[in-house]
């Protein structure tokens, strides 16, 4: 059976404050379990994460906006007449 722990305890475990854990619940960098209305994170999770740090995830929507700039400069390039 999987052990859970509140978001306080993994702050200490993870020697962090709380409003780490949750800004990182909110980026999904941590997975939570819903008990009710309460949030709680697998222990196990937390000890991989103490001991190989956390999950890189891509910013949301990031490529898209990266698309946006690619075809900004396609069609705004400015023109520079031939040298020589």
């Amino acid at each position: 059976m999987m052990q859970l722990v509140t978001v306080e305890e993994a702050a200490r475990v993870l020697a962090c404050t709380p409003a780490a854990i949750r800004k990182w619940l909110a980026q999904r960098r941590l997975s939570r379990v819903k008990v009710g209305r309460l949030t709680r994170l697998r222990l196990e999770e937390i000890e991989r994460v103490a001991a190989e740090g956390l999950p890189i995830v891509p910013v949301a929507g990031r490529p898209r906006a990266l698309a946006g700039a690619r075809r900004f400069l396609e069609n705004h390039r400015p023109t520079a007449p031939p040298l020589g």
